[in-house]
């Protein structure tokens, strides 16, 4: 809601509200995660932050738009050909580790 309100150009009234309650639960939770963590966390907001302000709109177009839109099918396939597989998988006779094969 709070990237909303950066994307609609919310009053700033809301968007503090917003922000500052999304910073209150992180805080909270802030010493179950290792530091690594946070620094990531960090990244993605700053990068969908930037995203959702019309910054990166750059990369959309050239190599990227072309790898995006070229591997698109793929994606939407991906679960349905691993479920596929992982179905397969489950019939096949395996040997058991430590047994020899017949």
């Amino acid at each position: 809601m709070a990237f909303y309100c950066l994307y609609a150009k919310c009053p700033l009234h809301v968007s503090i509200i917003f922000f500052a309650t999304a910073t209150y639960f992180y805080y909270r939770s802030w010493r179950l995660n290792p530091f690594e963590d946070h620094i990531l966390f960090a990244l993605l907001v700053l990068a969908f932050a930037l995203f959702v302000r019309g910054k990166l709109n750059r990369l959309g177009g050239g190599a990227f738009g072309y790898v995006g839109l070229v591997s698109y099918p793929f994606y939407l396939l991906h679960q349905n050909i691993g479920v596929s597989v992982i179905g397969r998988l489950h019939t096949v006779d395996w040997p058991m580790a430590g047994q020899p094969s017949a």
